[in-house]
């Protein structure tokens, strides 16, 4: 039986993605699960990042504590597609500071597109969540509903796989009451008018 140490791929499960850059050019990046000991550098990065800046008690959901979060992430998750499996070097070889350069660095929209692409790859990655039942999915479903509008959606704290399966589902089922509606509709009215077309009025029912 092989061992952990044989079979294992850590980091070096990669996923090419492309980047486009506000010049227009579009670059490849890989993007690679991290492991445990990323996880903590990337949340005390965060933390710094966000006392550096003015929180007093960084936590998920406040803004700068998320950004810093995200720009860590990619930092380590992010690597050189040219670089071999077993020696990958970093995307971004200026680490945090090259990402947030105020002239060189990164927008939002695009440190978030990384980040989506890193945590869903690492999701990916992961054993396999449990999917929703039926009774689940509904509830879930009721749940968002009844969200105050403007106001977080629990979605928002599940993983990235979990909220693409959950809103893929969703979209597949209104999808197909549509259809089911333009269906019973078209029947409808087809209906209404073979009716009118087969029933005599009362000149006819006179005239003959």
């Amino acid at each position: 039986m092989a061992r952990y140490g044989q079979i294992k791929k850590g980091v070096r499960a990669r996923k090419r993605i492309e980047l486009p850059m506000m010049d227009g050019s579009v670059v490849a990046c890989d993007v690679v699960p991290l492991l445990s000991s990323g996880d903590a550098e990337i949340l005390a990065g965060a933390r710094a990042f966000a006392v550096a800046r003015g929180v007093t008690e960084p936590k998920d959901g406040e803004p700068l504590y998320e950004l810093g979060r995200w720009v860590h992430t990619i930092a380590l998750g992010c690597v050189d597609p040219d670089s071999p499996a077993h020696a990958p070097q970093p995307f971004f070889d200026g680490g945090v500071e090259q990402i947030l350069d105020p002239k060189d660095g990164l927008d939002r929209d695009r440190i978030a597109l990384l980040y989506v692409e890193q945590e869903l790859w690492q999701d990916q990655c992961a054993p396999s969540p449990k999917g929703m039942g039926a009774g689940e999915f509904l509830a879930q479903v009721l749940a968002h509903a009844g969200v105050p509008e403007g106001a977080d959606l629990p979605l928002r704290r599940w993983r990235p796989v979990m909220q693409q399966s959950f809103v893929h589902t969703m979209a597949r089922q209104l999808a197909s009451l549509l259809q089911l509606k333009s269906l019973i509709g078209s029947d409808g009215a087809e209906g209404e008018k073979s009716s009118a077309i087969s029933k005599p009025n009362a000149n006819e029912i006179g005239e003959s």
